[in-house]
């Protein structure tokens, strides 16, 4: 569903990269909508404007290693995420807890057996 965002992203990279780097970008319908300091900005942003699941928020970066990013929050209580299971199931998807800290980590394309 969300694959036309995630080519152009990848398609666009250098590009944005100049322009947007180390931001988080909305991207919808193969544009971006907008550039924002922090993933929540760029949420609520986001879905003020389209509904879940329409539209795409990545941290601009360079390099295949951009393509995906880790999310480190202390109480997972004040974190939302929807995440269907058509993106799930071509992504690579961890959430881990140690020590009290809970970690989120999605790339997306899967990196496959790379990981095995």
């Amino acid at each position: 569903m969300l694959d036309r965002e995630f080519e152009f992203y990848v398609n666009n990279q250098t590009e944005l990269v100049e322009k947007y780097n180390g931001r988080f970008l909305v991207i919808h319908n193969k544009e971006v909508f907008g550039d924002y300091a922090t993933l929540r900005e760029a949420y609520i942003a986001g879905s003020k404007n389209y509904q879940l699941g329409t539209f795409m928020v990545h941290k601009c970066g360079p390099g295949k290693e951009n393509y995906t990013f880790t999310l480190e929050c202390m109480n997972m209580a004040n974190f939302d995420l929807l995440i269907g299971m058509d993106i799930i199931s071509q992504s690579d998807f961890i959430i881990a807890n140690n020590n009290e800290q809970t970690k989120f980590s999605f790339r997306i394309p899967s990196m496959g057996a790379q990981l095995v």
